[in-house]
C-alpha cells in the first residue's frame, strides 16, 4: 500500500490568534521556528505535571507501553528543561 503525504502528520488544533501571537512572540525570544517553540512549550507542561495522574486520567490505553508519559524523561532530563526556561517547580 501507498503512504500518502498526511499519514504521519499529527493532528493539529487550530488555536486563536491571540495564542498563536503568544507562540510568536516566545519563538522570537527563544530564537526558535513556532514548531519548536511549542515543543518546547509542551515539554515544560509535561515535566510539571506528575506522569500518573495523566495515566489516570488517559482516555486512550491501547498502547501503553510506547507512551510518552509512561517512559517519560528522567528526573534529571526534567530538571535540564526547566533549567533551561528558568522555571522551578513547585514541591509537592
Amino acid at each position: 500500500m501507498e503512504t500518502t503525504q498526511f499519514e504521519n502528520r499529527a493532528y493539529t488544533p487550530q488555536i486563536s490568534k491571540d495564542h498563536s501571537d503568544m507562540v510568536r512572540r516566545i519563538a522570537w525570544f527563544l530564537d526558535k521556528p513556532m514548531t519548536k517553540t511549542l515543543e518546547h512549550i509542551i515539554l515544560i507542561v509535561s515535566a510539571l505535571i506528575e506522569p500518573s495522574k495523566i495515566c489516570l486520567s488517559c482516555k486512550d490505553n491501547s498502547d501503553c507501553k510506547t507512551c510518552v508519559f509512561c517512559s517519560l524523561l528522567s528526573e534529571k532530563d526534567i530538571e535540564v528543561i526547566l533549567k533551561a526556561f528558568n522555571i522551578r517547580r513547585q514541591k509537592r
